[in-house]
């Protein structure tokens, strides 16, 4: 979804895409071979996703059945297994209990700070992930729209086509007049 101007170079972008396209069209074997393997890194940014996904549908105050959807067919499409049962409900409701600490803000400096040791690949697809939950309930709300600038920005991804994605993404026939 992301293109050079963003300082991200994939050679299988060649347009808009939506949130229902699989993760980036990337390749994710090297990253399943390392969550399979124990692989820190690989480990570090499988929770760096799960986080941000959660985040972003919190955003809004609601967590929708849609987004929750979305997170698992994203855990299943990164991970090549569906969650355990509870586990994504589990990690909303420890998200929620940490609200008080602003759980967001440490989530974005976190990104800030991983995002010079994680490669390119994984940073598009943070940022991929949080969109397509951001948009797998029909709209983006305001809310959801400021969180995923704030990655954008933390993950050293320019917002240029970000804005153009959410554009496209509430012009398109089946979100005419999105939020």
């Amino acid at each position: 979804f992301f293109q050079a101007e963003d300082g991200i170079r994939d050679h299988c972008v060649t347009g808009v895409q939506t949130c229902a396209l699989p993760i980036c069209q990337a390749d994710l074997s090297e990253l399943r071979w390392g969550l399979e393997n124990g692989d820190l890194d690989a480990l570090r940014v499988r929770d760096l996703i799960l986080r941000t996904m959660v985040d972003i549908s919190l955003a809004d105050g609601d967590l929708e059945d849609e987004e929750l959807a979305m997170m698992a067919g994203v855990h299943q499409e990164l991970i090549g297994v569906p969650p355990a049962p509870g586990a994504l409900e589990a990690l909303v409701q420890e998200r929620r209990a940490a609200a008080a600490a602003d759980p967001f803000a440490r989530l974005l400096e976190d990104l800030a700070e991983e995002a010079g040791r994680i490669d390119d690949q994984a940073r598009q697809i943070i940022l991929n992930t949080a969109f397509r939950v951001a948009c797998s309930d029909g709209t983006i709300e305001a809310e959801e729209e400021a969180d995923l600038r704030g990655l954008a920005t933390a993950l050293g991804i320019g917002t240029g086509v970000l804005e153009l994605e959410i554009n496209a993404f509430r012009q398109s026939p089946s979100n005419a007049g999105a939020a």
